[in-house]
């Protein structure tokens, strides 16, 4: 019809449901559209949230809003203690808190291994692009290693890897007493 949406008026539901041994209309996921305010003259701010089971029912852990803007985080209702994954058009990816407290944004990149080992990788980040040919090119990198595991005795470095020539080589190391370059 032409009745208009309302704020939080659901516009689309789709519900992932199976068997659960007594009936099959147990809920395991959910993705739901929602007016994220009244609709009037072809406009319609619509968020999407993505819901997951743990236990009974499905909680949401993912919304996208009408403004593009990637939320992860438990209660959507509220600004507080959230955290948002933003892309714009100018390939920007910020993370971004609101919490009052006096803490900032963390990025973790954790490597979680049952037997870690002494100069294991535990994490890198890569700067990739096109060479003149279009083929996909690192130019640089970050990567991090524990080059000691022991407990209460751990060390890690990073170190620092540019291309030079077609090839990449390491132009920088900081270990926990060296600053190495070259």
């Amino acid at each position: 019809g032409s009745t208009a949406v309302a704020q939080n008026d659901i516009i689309g539901d789709i519900r992932f449901t199976a068997g659960d041994g007594t009936d099959i209309e147990t809920s395991a996921a959910r993705i739901t559209v929602v007016a994220e305010s009244n609709a009037s003259n072809n406009n319609l701010p619509a968020y999407m949230r993505f819901n997951t089971t743990s236990t009974t029912s499905p909680e949401e852990r993912l919304r996208i809003t009408s403004g593009g803007s990637v939320n992860i985080g438990d209660d959507f209702a509220q600004t507080a203690y959230k955290t948002q994954i933003e892309t714009t058009n100018q390939n920007v990816l910020r993370l971004v808190t609101d919490s009052d407290d006096a803490n900032g944004v963390e990025l973790v990149l954790r490597k979680d291994s049952a037997s870690p080992a002494d100069n294991d990788n535990i994490g890198n980040i890569y700067f990739q692009g096109n060479d003149d040919g279009g083929n996909d090119t690192f130019y640089a990198s970050m990567e991090a290693y524990s080059s000691d595991v022991s407990n209460n005795s751990e060390d890690g470095y990073i170190r620092f890897r540019t291309r030079g020539n077609g090839s990449m080589g390491e132009r920088l190391r900081i270990t926990p007493t060296k600053l190495l370059v070259g």
